[in-house]
């Protein structure tokens, strides 16, 4: 049975240890143009945080450079909603919008898609409600790790507002579709069940921990989950809680999951978590209600989480503006957006329509620089945190192994596990601002398949790396990204730091693996594989990583 830890509201607003990162918050809005409401969406490059895409009302544009310069790329049919960049398909980004029409006495919605393949650049129609073929317009929002090019969306219909006053499309979306073939065709999930009026509220879908485990809330009648990849259905039970809004799950912890809800007995709305896969729920933000804005803040507060430090959750709160946690929401500090009370002439206004205090997106950035991004009264800003610590985290494929020390390229690999899975055999890396004296750089090699080479192949900056960059066989694809430090003449390294033994297949098409752990060192010599000794000394992990 599920159940709610009641009790008080202990919110702890601490600068203390881990949470005392003080984010720097940069305004990076496009230029505006005439009767333009600004930014609407924004998206991430899954292998670049500095890469975005924005939609204004009518136009799409792009940055490379973390917003300092922007370039208009493609006019809009109608009015976007939806931007999904496709992680396990780096480049490959889904538009969702709407037009409108004006006729006798009412407006007529339809519904557009677009995909771009090259992040933005160019474009081409999926569905366009505005065509005789097709009424139907999808809104890409999941793809599903195991399997890249299985992707799910809703879907919406025509639909027809008794009023030319209002100017935003409103067409509730009320199915929930998947496409085996990358988005080129849809068809309907499996049960899933009918909506009666209101529509989808909001979703979320698998996780690299949770790769078959979907959320779905509607306006009307509740929430649904689907533990198979959307085959079959079932109501999310409600007891001891009030309705959902909307859930979050971990990306790497499949018993973590957040929801905003309606609290037991009507006593209020707040931000929960749930530590056992939605078993028992506590409450860890309260969220305050406002009616006049409920409209345009729907979820009742937006919650981002960090997709490579969990432990850190950004959200947005109509009254706190942003705070942000470094322990899963135990605890939390003031971020930025702290809204001044209203005034009504002398006196605060009681029920405030202040929009420009809602901050209706949160988006983090998986690279290594730390950053975030929030649309705010149709401005883009940009936070910026320290550093990641660079972690190199190995893949398997097959019995080949690679790894890497960018933590954006690693998310993308999790959402392509078809290709290669993680081992769970991390070790540090230093970024030249940390690196101890005597750190080296690290070269990194791509094989060339032209030359019979096919693996990724480390090495410190030296002799190797130098005679490696005249090899034919090998192309160089990045230095000085990572550090670590040479081992001793007799391959041993300081106390403080782990020795990282490399070894070789033996083969023609040599494959690499770097191993810091003495059980793992002992198996590979038992599979034939030849010790090459210490090829480094690297970075112990801290608990958090």
């Amino acid at each position: 049975m599920k159940r709610l830890v009641a009790g008080v509201f202990v919110l702890v607003l601490s600068l203390a240890g881990r949470a005392g990162v003080s984010p720097t918050f940069i305004d990076i809005t496009p230029p505006r143009e005439i009767y333009n409401p600004g930014v609407l969406t924004v998206a991430i490059h899954p292998l670049d945080g500095r890469r975005l895409i924005v939609t204004t009302s009518n136009q799409v544009r792009v940055t490379l450079d973390g917003g300092a310069t922007w370039r208009t790329t493609a006019a809009l049919p109608g009015f976007p909603e939806r931007l999904f960049a496709h992680r396990g398909r780096p480049g490959v980004v889904f538009l969702q919008g709407a037009t409108s029409e004006v006729l006798i006495g009412a407006q007529r919605h339809r519904g557009y898609t677009l995909v771009s393949g090259d992040f933005g650049e160019t474009w081409s129609v999926i569905a366009d409600g505005r065509r005789g073929d097709t009424e139907l317009a999808m809104a890409p929002f999941a793809s599903v790790p195991s399997q890249p090019e299985r992707l799910f969306a809703t879907q919406r219909r025509t639909n027809f507002t008794i009023s030319t006053s209002l100017a935003l499309p409103l067409s509730p979306e009320m199915s929930v579709v998947e496409s085996r073939d990358g988005g080129a065709s849809w068809s309907a999930t499996a049960t899933f069940p009918s909506i009666a009026r209101g529509g989808i509220r909001s979703f979320e879908g698998p996780t690299p921990a949770t790769p078959e485990r979907i959320f779905v809330t509607t306006e009307d009648d509740g929430s649904y989950i689907s533990i198979n990849g959307g085959q079959a259905w079932s109501q999310f039970p409600e007891r001891h809680m009030g309705r959902f809004f909307w859930f979050r799950q971990d990306p790497a912890n499949a018993s973590v999951i957040y929801a905003s809800a309606e609290l037991a007995g009507g006593s209020g709305r707040a931000i929960v978590r749930s530590m056992d896969s939605g078993e028992s729920w506590q409450a860890i933000y309260p969220i305050e209600y406002e009616a006049a804005i409920s409209l345009f803040n729907p979820g009742y507060g937006e919650l981002a989480i960090d997709p490579v430090r969990p432990s850190r959750l950004w959200l947005s709160s109509v009254k706190a503006g942003v705070v942000l946690s470094e322990d899963r929401g135990a605890s939390w500090q003031p971020a930025a957006f702290v809204p001044e009370t209203p005034q009504c002439g002398a006196v605060p206004c009681v029920t405030p329509i202040w929009w420009n205090r809602i901050v209706e997106r949160v988006l983090v950035s998986p690279a290594n620089d730390s950053q975030a991004y929030f649309i705010r009264n149709g401005s883009l800003y940009r936070a910026v945190l320290p550093p990641r610590n660079r972690v190199a985290v190995e893949y398997q494929y097959g019995d080949r192994f690679w790894i890497t020390g960018d933590s954006a390229e690693a998310l993308s690999q999790d959402y392509r596990a078809n290709e290669a899975v993680r081992t769970g055999r991390p070790f540090g890396f230093w970024s030249a601002a940390d690196a101890p004296t005597g750190a080296k750089a690290v070269c990194r090699f791509q094989g060339n398949p032209a030359r019979g080479q096919t693996s990724r192949f480390l090495t410190l900056q030296g002799s190797e790396c130098d005679t490696l960059r005249q090899d034919p066989g090998w192309v160089l694809e990045g230095e000085d990204e990572s550090f670590a430090v040479p081992a001793g003449p007799g391959g041993e390294c300081a106390p403080e730091h782990i020795a990282v033994t490399r070894f070789v297949n033996g083969l023609r098409n040599a494959n690499h693996r770097y191993v810091a752990d003495s059980g793992v060192a002992a198996q590979m010599r038992g599979r034939g594989w030849i010790e090459e000794g210490v090829a480094f000394c690297a970075r112990p992990l801290e608990f958090a990583e």
